[in-house]
């Protein structure tokens, strides 16, 4: 008898753009970056899951100053608690895709360094997964849009 093997994969992804308010426009996108999925994200939110363990969810995005996290980090480095969101909006957008989007307002917070973005859970704000991406600037009258996704595969 032949045994088959079905791996599965989990990827985080996220991306931004910055709109200039004033010109109307976007003035910086970073593409979709994979990033890491911490270790309490796989265990306490992704692995836990399907036998009711899941302590956690996602619950919202924070911008940092920082870089990449390590696979061991619980928060995000230089994180900047103004730049802190619960999500706008959370959808599952095909059979194989959570995503979750949410605007930072350069006026709730002036960051003249912004490098990394992390997601966060719901009881005590550990971080789930993040990403750094090219450092750049939020200023008062920019705003920043945020897409993070789950794909599983």
């Amino acid at each position: 008898m032949k045994v088959t093997e079905r791996k599965m994969r989990i990827q985080g992804f996220t991306r931004l753009q910055i709109l200039d308010k004033k010109l109307k426009k976007i003035v910086g996108d970073t593409g979709w970056l994979e990033n890491q999925i911490t270790n309490y994200g796989f265990n306490s939110c992704i692995v836990a899951a399907p036998i009711g363990a899941a302590s956690v969810q996602a619950a919202g995005l924070i911008l940092g100053t920082g870089g990449d996290p390590a696979s061991s980090d619980t928060a995000l480095d230089g994180s900047n608690d103004a730049q802190y969101s619960a999500f706008a909006q959370s959808t599952v957008i095909d059979s194989m895709t959570a995503r979750m989007t949410q605007v930072f307002e350069g006026s709730n917070g002036l960051m003249t360094v912004m490098g990394n973005i992390g997601v966060l859970a719901a009881s005590d704000g550990t971080l789930i997964a993040g990403a750094s991406f090219a450092s750049s600037s939020l200023g008062t009258d920019q705003q920043v849009s945020a897409s993070y996704e789950f794909r599983y595969s």
